[in-house]
């Protein structure tokens, strides 16, 4: 996590350089020490066997793939609850029972995401469904139902990170499009955003919640 060393001619800026490099390092210290106490809080709760088995898999040299990548997810993040929501996943907590696929499908959706985000994606998961039967749950956001599900974002930001989640894979484009994403906004006083959230993307939402819960 340390900043590339730049040349400068200027004896004015290299002051903040080194301020800025200084900061840089303390705040990808703070992050993985948001990780790693996390983690710690976990363990107490788990029993010996499975704390053996977790020193076991910390140490194992395959597991130094892993420890890279979720390195990577940890300083791409301003988000302190995917920090600790990282931290539950590494650890496997038994209660979401992820496979390793998932867990790489997670850290790739989440990269990069911040807090605001991570808020927004729990209440877009926790919504009520439509009652219309397709391969996955459909949901809608409207002119109707805006103001009163207080998603506590501006609306221009509901369609731009929206749009974000569908890139990130976070949520899915409606089935029942023929080009898949619904973002139908005719005029101003009539549109609505459909998307559909499958049951992988659920848990997610729920490994986000608990997260969240640790947060505070």
């Amino acid at each position: 996590m340390e900043l590339v060393t730049v040349k400068t001619a200027s004896v004015a800026v290299r002051p903040l350089f080194n301020a800025l490099s200084e900061a840089h390092q303390v705040y990808g210290a703070y992050r993985i020490g948001v990780f790693l106490s996390t983690i710690d809080t976990e363990i107490e709760t788990m029993s010996v066997e499975s704390q053996r088995e977790f020193n076991d898999f910390v140490g194992c040299s395959k597991t130094k793939k892993v420890l890279a990548d979720y390195a990577s997810a940890i300083s791409n993040t301003s988000s302190e609850i995917l920090l600790r929501a990282l931290a539950l996943l590494f650890i496997d907590v038994n209660f979401f029972e992820f496979s390793e696929q998932q867990k790489i499908r997670f850290v790739s959706c989440t990269n990069g995401i911040d807090d605001l985000k991570v808020e927004l994606f729990i209440k877009l998961a926790s919504l009520p469904k439509i009652d219309i039967e397709t391969v996955y749950p459909i949901y809608v956001i409207n002119h109707v139902n805006f103001s009163e599900l207080n998603l506590k974002v501006e609306l221009d930001e509901l369609f731009s990170y929206t749009e974000y989640f569908l890139k990130q894979g976070l949520i899915l484009k409606d089935p029942r499009s023929e080009f898949g994403a619904n973002f139908h906004s005719p005029k101003s006083s009539d549109w609505s955003i459909c998307f559909a959230i499958s049951p992988t993307l659920q848990r997610f939402a729920a490994l986000l919640s608990k997260a969240t819960y640790l947060h505070g």
